[in-house]
C-alpha cells in the first residue's frame, strides 16, 4: 500500500472519529500512529485551527474538510512531517472528497496554521 492510500484510509477513518468519537484499532503503523495522534490531541488541534481560521466559524468547516486538516495538522506538528508533504497530500484528498472550493480553503487555513507553528520542520 503507498502512503497516498494510507492517507485516504487515515482521511476516512478520521472522519469517522468526527461523527461517533469512538476509537478504532487500526493495523497499518503509520495511519495508527497519525489516527492516534489526532484522537489524543484532538482538543489541542482543534484549538490550533481555530486559531487559523480567517473569517470562518470552526462550526460551519465541512466535516470531510475538517478531516483532512485534522490529519493534516496532525502530520505536521506530531509526525514531523515537511509541510509542503502533508499540505499537498491534504489537497490532492480534498479534490478526490471535498467540494470544489475545499482545496483553496485546506491550503489557506493550513498555510496559516504553518505561519503561527514556525515552520520548523521544512528541512525534514
Amino acid at each position: 500500500m503507498t502512503r497516498k492510500e494510507e492517507r485516504e484510509i487515515l482521511f476516512q477513518n478520521v472522519f469517522e472519529f468526527l461523527f461517533s468519537r469512538e476509537r478504532k484499532n487500526l493495523d497499518i503503523e503509520f495511519i495508527k500512529n497519525i489516527y492516534e495522534k489526532v484522537c489524543d490531541n484532538f482538543d489541542e488541534i482543534e484549538t490550533m485551527l481555530k486559531s487559523a481560521l480567517k473569517d470562518f466559524s470552526y462550526s460551519q468547516i465541512f466535516k470531510a474538510d475538517l478531516a483532512i486538516l485534522m490529519t493534516a495538522t496532525a502530520e505536521i506538528k506530531f509526525e514531523m512531517t515537511p509541510t509542503a508533504v502533508a499540505i499537498n497530500e491534504a489537497l490532492e484528498i480534498a479534490k478526490k472528497y471535498s467540494t470544489e472550493k475545499s482545496p483553496a480553503f485546506i491550503n489557506g487555513v493550513l498555510s496559516s496554521l504553518v505561519k503561527t507553528l514556525g515552520d520548523d520542520n521544512e528541512a525534514n
